[in-house]
């Protein structure tokens, strides 16, 4: 039988009770989606939401959404996309 001494417990961080990650490039939404890290731009990288309340990454929603008109996770319509 062991013991545990210590527990590490590592959690992803959540913005306003949501997951954070971006469900397209699958990269925290706090930091930069794979465009921004490959671009090595100076910019920050922007997120976005639509009235279902899911984030992404601007680049990867973009991309997204030139071949579709909803959300890729609950296949709302992505209406009144604003940045966080």
């Amino acid at each position: 039988m062991f013991t545990l001494d210590k527990v590490l417990v590592i959690t992803k961080p959540v913005i306003n009770g949501y997951n954070s990650t971006c469900a397209i490039c699958r990269n925290d939404i706090i930091s930069d989606c794979v465009y921004c890290q490959n671009c090595k731009s100076f910019k920050p990288c922007k997120k976005v939401t639509s009235d279902c309340g899911h984030k992404f990454h601007y680049n990867c929603i973009s991309r997204w959404l030139i071949g579709h008109i909803t959300c890729p996770l609950c296949n709302q319509e992505w209406v009144n996309e604003r940045y966080i």
